[in-house]
């Protein structure tokens, strides 16, 4: 790395000693036969609570895109994509998804509320219930899922204003997950539900 041009020969190989010609083949993807489960109906938008990382802010966009995020809220210290770091991780989707930076994450939630938004808390708090028990009755009603901090989690604050709290069963050793790796599997299984009820 960086991978060389097609067609031109290195001087030698790192390993035999022998000349190296290096051939690059465009990426394609993978064609996904649709089955009309991508339905992304009711709105769905996320505020991320006092996240560090940029690196997992990007990553963070990134997966929003693909699971069709209305709009990420960005809240207190949480890094913006203009940074470089969330940038570099987003890989372009810090484009496609729109977001909003707010200094205080109760006020971005209070206007959610004002929206008729309902607020889902992603935190492995004692009054918690499985994401997995969890169900979506009203395709009409859009709603928010709120993430925080790994080690520190949701301010207490804002756990009080979501209208459900809600974790991932840990069946291992360890109590969490990495924040971009329980969002990921948060927001795809509310998309799952999205679609289930809209196929009713």
């Amino acid at each position: 790395f960086p991978a060389l041009e097609i067609g031109e020969t290195s001087r030698k190989c790192p390993r035999c000693g022998g000349p190296t010609q290096s051939v690059v083949l465009p990426y394609l993807g993978v064609k996904v036969e649709e089955d009309g489960s991508q339905a992304v109906a009711p709105p769905i938008e996320v505020v991320l609570d006092n996240i560090r990382s940029a690196f997992n802010v990007g990553s963070i966009f990134r997966t929003s895109d693909g699971a069709a995020v209305t709009h990420l809220h960005l809240c207190g210290i949480t890094p913006t994509p203009d940074q470089p770091k969330v940038a570099k991780t987003a890989l372009g989707s810090e484009l496609t998804v729109e977001w909003t930076q707010h200094w205080d994450t109760l006020t971005a939630m209070d206007q959610l509320k004002q929206r008729n938004f309902r607020i889902l808390g992603l935190e492995g708090a004692s009054d918690s219930r499985s994401i997995f028990n969890f169900s979506i009755s009203d395709q009409n009603q859009p709603f928010a899922l709120v993430v925080g901090n790994e080690i520190t989690g949701l301010d207490p604050a804002v756990l009080n204003f979501c209208d459900a709290r809600l974790h991932i069963p840990m069946f291992g050793n360890k109590k969490s997950l990495n924040v971009a790796t329980a969002y990921g599997v948060a927001i795809y299984f509310l998309r799952y539900l999205c679609s289930k009820i809209q196929a009713h």
